[in-house]
């Protein structure tokens, strides 16, 4: 959840390729069985993330954060994440205040 919710310029692949990678960090090679084939987009997640095979968590962290990087180039400056302080000048210059 976040400020790519609202993005339409996101892929129903963008996010199966997002949600594949958060499951492969979070619990490893899918070792769960699949969907039926009725539940279409069960089966599309459990796909995707089933199509990763053996990666490395620490490689699916890292591809994870090069998609969101490639999606959002400005994910860094997201208010939710409180890593910047946005100042309130007139030419949109992004000012870190924190520092």
């Amino acid at each position: 959840k976040g400020p790519l919710q609202s993005d339409s310029s996101m892929s129903s692949s963008d996010w199966l390729l997002l949600h594949a990678l958060q499951q492969q960090v979070s619990y490893g090679p899918c070792n769960e069985p699949s969907p039926t084939f009725f539940n279409s987009p069960e089966r599309a997640r459990w796909k995707a993330w089933k199509d990763l095979g053996n990666l490395s968590s620490i490689e699916a962290m890292y591809l994870y954060t090069k998609a969101i990087a490639e999606f959002a180039p400005s994910w860094w400056a997201w208010p939710s994440l409180g890593l910047l302080e946005l100042s309130n000048q007139s030419d949109g210059e992004v000012v870190d205040a924190t520092r």
